[in-house]
């Protein structure tokens, strides 16, 4: 019986000494609630080309700052043999980002079907960067929007006046077919300094 009772006693012990180890170890769940939602500040992309902002725009823009140099037809009108300028504002002076643009364009010279066809083009105090025959690119750094540089561009055109062309010239001086004097396309994007 005492083998018995010293079991029992060390049995007792033992289990005294696992409920004490046991019981000095803590368990505890701690739970974070995390917002997933971020407050960052994004940089605002504006554009406006000649007032229009071509950054929200779907539909295309009209350019109607043209001066024309004619001896033969009045001073606002155009006609074969016309010589003009279309004067173009690139704003991005609201814009936060450092912008790389290119302009295309398509005139008679590419496209029959335009009736003017450009003589040159350029940016007033700056060069552009003539990538092929109809298209150009330019940087407007982060500096110079800061200083609300607004670009201006100048694209020298003619409506030459070819013989071959009378009858869809007549037309359009009628009022009979409607004129498409020339393609632009202005392609923005972020500056990256590439």
């Amino acid at each position: 019986m005492k083998d018995k009772k010293n079991k029992f006693l060390l049995l007792v012990i033992i289990s005294i000494f696992a409920l004490y180890f046991l019981s000095n170890e803590t368990y505890t769940a701690y739970e974070s609630e995390v917002n997933n939602q971020v407050g960052l500040a994004v940089a605002d992309w504006k554009i406006e080309i000649d007032g229009q902002d071509i950054a929200r725009s779907t539909e295309d823009i009209s350019l109607s700052n043209i001066t024309w140099e004619s001896t033969h037809t009045n001073q606002s009108t155009v006609a074969p043999g016309s010589k003009g300028v279309v004067t173009i504002n690139i704003d991005p002076t609201t814009t936060e980002v450092a912008i790389k643009y290119s302009i295309s364009f398509s005139d008679h010279t590419s496209n029959p079907d335009c009736l003017l066809t450009v003589t040159s083009i350029y940016l007033e105090e700056e060069k552009l960067e003539k990538i092929n025959d109809n298209t150009y690119s330019g940087i407007i750094t982060l500096d110079q929007i800061k200083n609300k540089t607004v670009k201006v561009l100048k694209i020298h055109v003619e409506w030459v006046n070819d013989e071959a062309n009378n009858d869809i010239d007549t037309q359009i001086g009628l009022n009979e077919s409607e004129a498409n004097y020339l393609n632009l396309e202005f392609m923005a994007e972020q500056y990256l300094g590439e």
